[in-house]
């Protein structure tokens, strides 16, 4: 018998809507009445939910309920406009999950409502949203109550609430909108014209003004990283596969809306079919679970979003979310879902190789916490636990790990272990080089598409190998290389110094090597996530400089370090003169591409251990570290001035840009950055001041310091 594991759905009465609704109800009875007011909020509304059901926005209600909740919600604060409300506080209520960044990754308040009939499917299947008309500022909206389904006032009022609030994602005020019909007036349809500041939202997408949307950004990738991490910590913190995969199920349910969700996957081919769903009946699931077996993707319904739950070893299964018509889906939900996918197959992967193990507790615990170490690490944190790691797993004497290198796509040495003094400075200098350069290793290892480790002994051939052999000490040598969806990502290179033996080549040795590559690739791709993700949330996306936040970090950060043997610190702010005359002059792009060439003089004239960052606008402050005296301050400003000494080349005009810096040294001028930068800030507007009235007096193309 297959085994079945359901959230009971067959005694539910419906899921029409998603729990978004409810949860915004109960939020804002409980801003308006108080949460003491929430029972009797269940009560009027004669519900047998929990709280916590209704604030769950994975779980989903029957439209009766809904509009029940909102009767009594209108009853209870008195508010007769309540579902309007909680339709624009909608947008504060999605503001940083992963429905907003879909949403705004559209790009502009009109592509967003180009979609609205795609999004609408995630929250409701009572109804649809029809695009009749969308122009710049403006747009016509049909909704229509679907059939088996009468329209209700609420719904209307709230999506009127909804749109209204839908150009807040992108950091426009709310729109205007005009209900010209309704279906409860009896009209064939409810028709919303919608209206919002189109220059405005043109405006905010100019990145030098958009930092706030940007960063909101980051937050919501943020937080989705945290779902699927808290995914692979269930997936290293539980070894009931069950559980995992149930759990997996309910977080998939959170990521990707839909009414109904299915986890069919058979962890040995010829056991029978394990089954977990969300929203589905007993006989439903074991009915669905059988078709979505035997059907091919090219095939399935289009009421489904499916994902192969597949890994090197073999094929496990399928999830699938389910919706009651055809979908249109969105980029990010097919992607979100086949994370999961992996993670499921990862979990399975691991069952597997947990049951294969559990000859040497040693071992299985050496796997899991290798697993654990790999969850939320940079990439850099990756090759170095996985060197770490290794020879807890497998026995061996010394490990290095390759990365590809974005320049030329070599592997370089990342990380070592177990090689002494000089030869891990000599073993961090190598690397593995693709082309004819090294045949025998290098085109054998980056043709691979699955994981599969090549073993050498001291008949090798391979340059690469006969370096190791003869520089190195090795007796024996594998190399697994790491590979995701058929690219190599790296190589782990594991070396035996003695009984070379230990490293012969066995199929119990090769699944080993393959299943940590495996796991690697997956900390390598989520590592390079996390990178890219922590670089945008410290940088400025117009120059590339340190933004202001990270500039607080790495001002605290040279404390520490001159704070431990007392020494100047120089604080530069720097402030362009007549900025905004160029932006209206020349246009933003000018500007924009003034502040790129400004950030790059900036970095020619600093040394390498000291900080650029951008404040924002045609502001920028300069760390200076390792200051002997003020005389090397002084000689840092004029090198600062020396930036701006030629013109800049900006859309063919030469420019001819000034700058004003205003200095300050730690400690003599503030114990703080906050004190230092309001010292600093204070010298630039003298400096202005004073280099304004000298053109005035005897104006002339030289700059002088100005006694900085």
């Amino acid at each position: 018998m297959s085994s079945l594991m359901t959230d009971n759905a067959s005694s539910e009465p419906g899921r029409h809507l998603a729990c978004t609704i409810t949860l915004g109800i109960i939020r804002r009875v409980r801003s308006v009445a108080g949460q003491a007011a929430l029972p009797e909020l269940l009560a009027t509304a004669n519900s047998t939910r929990t709280l916590d059901h209704l604030e769950d926005i994975a779980n989903w209600v029957s439209r009766d309920e809904a509009m029940a909740l909102f009767e009594a919600a209108k009853e209870i604060t008195g508010d007769p406009e309540l579902p309007r409300h909680v339709g624009e506080d909608a947008t504060r209520q999605y503001s940083g999950t992963p429905v907003a960044t879909t949403l705004r990754s559209l790009g502009s308040v009109e592509e967003m409502l180009q979609q609205i009939a795609v999004v609408v499917t995630k929250f409701s299947v009572v109804s649809s949203m029809e695009v009749i008309e969308v122009g710049p500022g403006r747009a016509l909206l049909a909704r229509r109550a679907l059939d088996g389904f009468a329209p209700h006032r609420a719904l209307c009022e709230w999506a009127y609430g909804l749109l209204s609030s839908a150009p807040q994602l992108y950091g426009v005020p709310p729109a205007s909108v005009e209900e010209v019909e309704c279906q409860c007036r009896g009209d064939e349809k409810c028709l919303f014209s919608v209206s919002w500041d189109n220059e405005l939202a043109a405006r905010n997408a100019d990145p030098a003004e958009h930092i706030t949307v940007l960063e909101t950004e980051i937050a919501a990738l943020n937080e989705g990283l945290e779902g699927i991490y808290a995914v692979a910590g269930d997936l290293i913190a539980d070894d009931d596969l069950k559980s995992t995969l149930a759990k997996i199920t309910e977080r998939s349910a959170s990521a990707v809306r839909a009414p109904r969700y299915l986890l069919v996957v058979r962890p040995d081919a010829e056991d029978e079919p394990e089954i977990y769903s969300r929203g589905l009946s007993q006989a439903d699931a074991q009915q669905l679970a059988e078709e979505v077996l035997a059907v091919e993707p090219s095939e399935a319904d289009e009421r489904w979003l499916m994902a192969d739950i597949s890994s090197r070893r073999r094929h496990y299964g399928r999830i699938v979310a389910i919706f009651d018509r055809p979908q249109s889906f969105f980029l990010r939900e097919r992607r979100t879902l086949e994370h999961f996918a992996r993670y499921a197959a990862n979990a399975l992967d691991l069952s597997m190789a947990l049951a294969e193990a559990r000859r040497g507790h040693a071992e299985t615990q050496a796997l899991l916490d290798f697993a654990r170490s790999l969850a939320g690490a940079s990439r850099k944190e990756v090759a170095q636990r996985l060197a770490d790691a290794i020879p807890q797993l497998v026995d061996c004497d010394r490990v290095s790990v390759f990365l590809e290198h974005d320049a030329d796509r070599h592997l370089r040495c990342a990380a070592t272990h177990g090689y002494p003094g000089g030869l891990e400075e000599r073993m961090r200098a190598l690397e593995i080089v693709r082309g004819e350069a090294d045949p025998e290793l290098g085109k054998e290892l980056f043709a691979q598409q699955t994981p599969r480790a090549l073993f050498f002994g001291l008949e090798s051939t391979s340059p690469f190998v006969l370096e190791m052999f003869g520089s190195f000490g090795s007796k024996a040598l594998a190399i697994a290389p790491i590979v995701a969806r058929g690219k190599v990502l790296g190589a782990i290179g594991i070396a035996v110094t003695s009984h070379p033996e230990r490293l012969r080549e066995t199929r119990e040795l090769q699944d080993r090597l393959s299943g940590i590559a495996s796991q690697a690739a997956v900390g390598l791709e989520n590592g390079e996530l996390i990178d890219r993700v922590t670089y945008e949330a410290r940088h400025d996306p117009l120059t590339g400089l340190v933004n202001r936040s990270f500039f607080g970090e790495r001002f605290e950060q040279a404390l520490d370090v001159v704070r431990q043997a007392p020494a100047p610190l120089g604080l530069f702010y720097v402030d362009l003169d007549n900025f905004k005359q160029v932006n209206d002059e020349h246009g933003h792009e000018a500007g924009d591409d003034l502040l790129r060439q400004v950030a790059s003089r900036l970095l020619t004239v600093v040394r390498t251990h000291d900080t650029v960052a951008r404040l924002g606008g045609d502001e920028f402050a300069i760390i200076l570290r390792d200051v002997a005296d003020r005389a090397e301050v002084d000689v840092a400003v004029e090198r600062v001035d020396s930036a701006f000494a030629a013109p800049f080349s900006v859309g063919g005009v030469e420019l001819a840009i000034r700058a004003s810096v205003g200095r300050a040294i730690w400690p003599h001028d503030g114990e703080q950055l906050s004190a230092l930068l309001r010292h600093a800030d204070a010298a630039m507007y003298t400096d202005k001041r004073t280099a304004a009235a000298q053109r005035v007096l005897a104006p002339s193309p030289a700059r002088t310091s100005n006694g900085r």
